[in-house]
């Protein structure tokens, strides 16, 4: 992946629902995780990007991303957003 198509948020955290969850969560959906992937493929995509090819990301010789693309912060953060609004009981007017 080309640094110069990247927004600029790369060390950016991940957001805490794009993160794995687990039963031990009091909001745990089993699709959760499966369905936080499907939607960062679909970014990642939508961006022109090849979701399964591993990307790696240096800034001034430090490695600030090293993964398959899917799983960049923006990507996730993306999908959450989508997440949050497919699984919303009433959907955004």
């Amino acid at each position: 992946m080309q640094s110069g198509k990247l927004d600029s948020a790369l060390v950016e955290p991940t957001p805490q629902s794009a993160r794995e969850s687990s039963p031990e969560d009091g909001n745990y959906d089993p699709l959760h995780d499966p369905v936080i992937e499907l939607l960062a493929c679909l970014a990642a995509q939508l961006a022109g990007q090849d979701p399964d090819r591993r990307a790696t990301i240096k800034l001034g010789g430090v490695v600030a991303f090293d993964d398959v693309v899917w799983r960049y912060p923006d990507f996730l953060a993306r999908a959450d957003a989508a997440y949050r609004i497919l699984a919303a009981d009433q959907p955004p007017a």
